[in-house]
């Protein structure tokens, strides 16, 4: 049977995932000053960078294809079967789904959501007051001015980069 050999990749995989999202919460944490994830709104919009590795870094944590831990689960979950081990492997896919939902929807209301203003959050979209306002800049320095990147997030940056490029392969 191959479903060991298959449960290693998938730790390999989920190592090598968790180093991105690691990274990416430190870079969070250093921005919002706070762990609270409900306090953690519009990433995207506030650090590009570290934004589209939140994205990527959830995606490829939760088994979204084509990222290494959705083929190592896909294999888990081919050798159950194949070995006839039908509720395990359906009690797996559940739970997966359940933790994906979970982990999404705590995604969307970081990456995209606005700060909340008077006790509700706005819409994504900006307004047409709003994109003639370039009164603040949510970005940190080191976003606004490119030349200022290696000093404003220095070796956060290289970790994160060198994190996504095993999750991507």
């Amino acid at each position: 049977s191959l479903g060991p050999l298959w449960a290693i990749l998938h730790v390999l995989n989920h190592a090598v995932t968790k180093s991105l999202v690691f990274f990416v919460a430190g870079n969070l944490i250093q921005r919002y000053r706070t762990q609270e994830i409900e306090n953690i709104h519009g990433v995207v919009r506030a650090l590009p960078f570290t934004g589209t590795c939140l994205i990527i870094g959830t995606l490829a944590i939760t088994g979204s294809p084509p990222f290494g831990i959705f083929i190592s689960e896909f294999l888990i979950v081919s050798g159950g079967f194949h070995e006839n081990h039908f509720i395990p492997s359906i009690l797996f896919l559940v739970f997966t789904v359940m933790i994906f939902v979970g982990f999404i929807r705590h995604l969307v209301r970081m990456a995209f959501a606005r700060t909340p203003e008077d006790g509700k959050e706005e819409s994504l979209f900006a307004s047409s007051e709003e994109i003639g306002n370039h009164d603040e800049d949510p970005r940190p320095p080191g976003d606004a001015v490119p030349d200022r990147i290696r000093e404003s997030w220095g070796w956060q940056t290289a970790g994160i980069v060198l994190a996504l490029v095993p999750v991507i392969l």
